[in-house]
Formats: C-alpha cells, structure tokens, sequence
C-alpha cells in the first residue's frame, strides 16, 4: 500500500488554518490522527516512501512555511480523559480547556496556571510547555509513546524523559507522544482550584494570531521580552509580522503576514538583541520544515 492509498489520508492541504499564527503552505500529505493503532502500518509506509513527516498538535507554537511541508503533517485528533483516582490518562490530542475541565469535575486541583494555555497535552510534554512558574514535566506521572524507527510502543517515566526549561528527551528521539498520565491534586488539601483566569492572562499576553512566546528565556533572570523591549522594539514590523506593542516576545500577524515576513522578523531581533546584550536568542517557536 502506499501513502496515497491509505484510509482516510488527505492531499494538499494548505496549512495556514492549522496554526494559530495563520501562515504556512500546502502539505503533500495530511492525516488525522484518531486511532494509536494504525500508526505501525502508516510509519512502516512512511519509511519506505522514505517521506519525512511533523507531528501537529494545536498548531499553538509552529511556524509553518510558505512553500509548506513536504512530506505527511500528522493531525493528533485523539483526545479521549479518564480519571483515575488523583490521576487523568489523556489521549496527546486533549487540549488544556478539556484536560482543566475534567480536572474540576473530578475535584482536582493543581491545574490552575495552566488555564487558557493553548495546545494539547502531547506538545506540552514534548516541550514541556509552562506558565506562572509551572510546567508541564511537574505533574506527569508516566508518558506512552510510539518508537518511530522500532515501529513499538513504550512508556517512559519523568525520570527517563529528562525535562527541562521548554524541552524534554522528546525532542530528541524519533517517537510520538500518544498517551499521557497527569498526577493532580484532591481539591480538599487546601490548594486552591479556582482557575488563574484568562483575563489575567491577556492582561500580559496579547489576543490575536500569534505562536505566544517567539524565543525562550535566556535565564530566568533574563527574559527574552525584556531584551527585546530593551532594544526599543516593541510594534517592529516586517510585512505584516509584528512585535506586539503588549508584549515584545510576542510576533503577531496583523492580517497578511507570511512565513517569510515572520523569519525576517526573528532574525531582526536576534541580531539586535545580540548585538545589545552579547545573546544569542533561541526560538522557542518550532520552524516547520526545520531546513528553514
């Protein structure tokens, strides 16, 4: 069987209304991902196609390009939460509304920053996505993944997955993230369970097409925003790529940016930031494909 010919594969899907920042082009391949089960028989195609292939998950923190991808843009559509005692086991497709949703009806608690942060589960533990001073990696108790290259499935501890500040070993290895298991807390132990509400959020963070944070903190001392406004460019533009006058770790497309317009940008305010600071800034946001 080839790609072409297996259920449910698309072709030629443009990109850009898969991502929050609304940039990208055509993928070759496109498929939603709603069943762990055919994924030895699809990447057993890929390797003999030999085909290169992305894993998308909210398409919060992707820069996609504007000649597209040029293999097979995976779509994770599993998105099914048990709750087990303190625990919930959510499909790499559940997004945070969901995941904080079930954690209140079951009376958890520990969720609270966590609120309003876009994205899934699954491309928060392979970045190890956080907010007001939580992180993902914190609270996960067992990670199931499938070995791109051995065709298997496995579980990995914390301990095994090696998180850090925005990475995890996950971004090293050739596997996808397909199952996850979150440790919370009973609501009852005092922590408190109301939400960190969205309207704190925008507050710092602004609305609109964006990929949230563009590069990741330098330190904890430093922040990448910090530097950036420091350099006096807050509401830069290029094209219709632009730092948010709010927020100057945040590029926002203000209608007709593209792929090209955001790379330019980024490369601007490395080099002042650089040149500034004696710091070399690290995107935070993922480049698709990154040969970019």
């Amino acid at each position: 069987m080839s790609l072409a010919d297996f259920q449910g594969m698309q072709y030629k899907v443009l990109l850009k209304g898969y991502s929050t920042l609304g940039v990208g082009g055509e993928s070759n391949y496109f498929y939603r991902l709603a069943d762990p089960d055919v994924l030895p028989e699809l990447f057993r195609i890929l390797a003999d196609e030999r085909l290169p292939y992305f894993i998308l998950g909210g398409g919060s923190n992707v820069l996609f390009s504007d000649q597209g991808f040029p293999g097979l843009v995976i779509k994770m559509e599993m998105s099914s939460i048990e709750v087990r005692e303190n625990q919930l086991i959510a499909q790499a497709g559940a997004t945070w509304p969901k995941l904080i949703k079930a954690a209140q009806g079951a009376h958890l608690s520990g969720f609270e920053p966590f609120n309003g942060l876009p994205g899934t589960i699954g491309g928060a533990v392979v970045g190890n996505a956080g907010c007001f001073g939580k992180e993902t990696g914190e609270f996960v108790q067992k990670v199931k993944l499938f070995d791109v290259k051995n065709f298997t499935f496995k579980e990995l501890t914390p301990g095994e997955l090696h998180f850090g500040y925005r990475t995890s070993l996950l971004k090293k290895v050739s596997a996808l993230v397909t199952q996850v298991s979150l440790q919370f807390f009973p609501a009852n132990q005092g922590i408190p369970s109301e939400p960190i509400s969205p309207l704190m959020r925008l507050e710092k963070q602004p609305p609109g097409k964006s990929t949230g944070s563009f590069f990741k903190n330098p330190s904890p001392e430093q922040s990448a925003g910090w530097l950036i406004d420091q350099c006096g460019l807050k509401g830069f533009q290029i094209g219709g790529a632009q730092i948010s006058p709010k927020h100057a770790n945040f590029f926002m497309n203000t209608g007709m940016a593209t792929a090209a317009d955001f790379l330019a940008l980024g490369a601007h305010v490395k080099t002042a930031v650089q040149e500034k600071f004696g710091i070399i800034l690290q995107e935070e946001v993922v480049i698709v494909p990154s040969s970019l």
